[in-house]
């Protein structure tokens, strides 16, 4: 087989590469849902250990996403939670922050290979996402789209008290910088956050490590971030 005929039998079917990923429920949603998210396998999975782990172990609180495009990574999330068939498991409030517009201008990033920020299409992907939405399975009722840059619409649009599944994917260090700073605190504990950004991107790396420095200082116990993939961070709130 060559080598362009085995990345393209990788991409359709990347299961031989996960051996010890043998749960049908995560590979079905996985299919379902990749072509609308640029998530990695790893990340994928990540999510869908944490929604087991926050439904097994009742963590409260809501999902919020930001970064949402064209909410694959989010509707996958509201897919697996609407079959996981457990008591409250989609009793939960989804929150979207997105522009649903690209970046908002001025934002410019470096990644590692010196690129910046891809670029995203400045149409209004949000009928998209929304009707990626509603083949979930998930109640409509439970769905808040808060749009706008998250500078404007966090903290100052409704959010929630406490949050189960806090994933950050805004791909510039100012804007998850900002949400860390007012949305870390309503993590519920024993609760997750996802960082999308943090290897890509040196800049959100560093405001990440900054972010969970300064608490250190202030004497509270940071969460351990485990890698997920070259990008990807993943780490549960300690429960003081």
């Amino acid at each position: 087989m060559t080598d362009a005929a085995s990345i393209n039998a990788e991409r359709d079917d990347p299961r031989p590469r996960y051996p010890d990923i043998t749960d049908v429920l995560f590979w079905d949603a996985y299919f379902a849902w990749r072509d609308a998210s640029l998530l990695s396998v790893e990340r994928f999975h990540a999510l869908y250990l944490v929604l087991r782990h926050i439904t097994e172990a009742g963590v409260p609180g809501a999902l919020l996403e930001c970064g949402v495009y064209r909410g694959g990574s989010a509707c996958f999330c509201a897919a697996v939670l609407a079959q996981l068939n457990q008591s409250g498991s989609t009793g939960r409030d989804l929150y979207w922050c997105d522009t649903f517009q690209g970046f908002p201008d001025g934002v410019e990033e470096a990644s590692i290979t010196g690129e910046t920020l891809q670029s995203f299409p400045r149409d209004d992907v949000l009928p998209v996402a929304m009707a990626n939405f509603a083949r979930t399975g998930y109640p409509a009722h439970r769905l808040h789209v808060l749009r706008g840059p998250v500078q404007a619409t966090i903290p100052n649009a409704g959010l929630p008290e406490a949050i189960a599944l806090l994933h950050l994917d805004t791909d510039d260090a100012a804007s998850v910088l900002h949400e860390l700073t007012h949305l870390y605190p309503r993590l519920s504990p024993g609760g997750v956050l996802c960082i999308d950004d943090y290897g890509h991107f040196p800049g959100v790396g560093r405001a990440v490590d900054a972010y969970f420095a300064d608490l250190a200082r202030a004497g509270a116990t940071p969460p351990l971030l485990a890698r997920t993939d070259y990008t990807g961070r993943m780490g549960v709130k300690p429960r003081a």
